[in-house]
């Protein structure tokens, strides 16, 4: 079996025992998260096939963020009056 010291040192594409042994988890855990649908993975015939970047997103380590939540305070409509710091300007 191969040795990997950091994840940039796997291959593009993996199969089940190299994402087993990236995340240090059990074979089994691994079919079960991708059956589950939590790791993105391709089928290859019967085989399951992970891509590595899919890996990097799952464990928050993509350049893209999994979820952003945007909140912009909202602009008050116009004539309304609107309360700052306890006194009321319109």
């Amino acid at each position: 079996m191969e040795t990997h010291t950091k994840i940039d040192d796997y291959p593009d594409l993996m199969n089940v025992h190299q994402v087993a042994d990236l995340l240090s988890m059990d074979r089994k855990t691994v079919y079960r998260l991708a059956k589950a649908g939590k790791i993105p993975c391709i089928m290859v015939g019967n085989n399951y096939r992970f891509t590595l970047r899919a890996i990097k997103a799952f464990l928050g380590l993509g350049s893209e963020p999994s979820i952003i939540e945007v909140v912009e305070e909202p602009k008050p409509i116009e004539g309304e009056a609107k309360l700052i710091q306890g006194t009321e300007e319109k």
